[in-house]
């Protein structure tokens, strides 16, 4: 089943999520990449992984760009993610941003997004050791 199909579940976890919950951790990944400095290099690698991304959250192509305007700041994307309660889910979303955050360059941009990214978590009740441990323990996981 490809990115164009009409319908698609998500895999679990993610399945037991609401849908707006799951758009809003396609988008985070993605506003992580329009916004991060991600080289040139690197951006086929991205985009693979946001398409798989969509196929674990159950999103198609036509629901991306649809949803696209209801989630184009991280203000409309955060809320939803606060609303996650399973810590599962979070620790991928961590392991994910973490993903995208080591093919970014050591801008200033990628700075205030990383800042950014360590207050939600610490929101979401994840303290910097936690969220150390959370990338070490899923560093090489292939899953999103």
């Amino acid at each position: 089943m490809g990115l164009f199909s009409r319908k698609r579940n998500p895999i679990p976890p993610y399945d037991t999520l609401e849908a707006e919950q799951r758009y809003a951790l396609y988008f985070l990944l993605e506003y992580l990449t329009t916004r991060g400095t991600i080289p040139l290099h690197e951006m086929s690698f991205v985009l693979q992984y946001l398409e798989k991304a969509a196929i674990y959250f159950g999103m198609t192509k036509r629901q991306i760009e649809e949803f696209k305007p209801f989630y184009n700041t991280y203000e409309k994307i955060v809320p939803y993610i606060k609303q996650i309660n399973n810590r599962q889910i979070l620790e991928y979303m961590i392991s994910n941003c973490s993903n995208i955050f080591i093919l970014m360059d050591r801008s200033d941009e990628h700075k205030r997004i990383g800042e950014q990214a360590c207050k939600l978590y610490e929101e979401l009740g994840f303290p910097y050791e936690d969220v150390r441990y959370i990338v070490n323990k899923y560093m090489y996981r292939t899953d999103i």
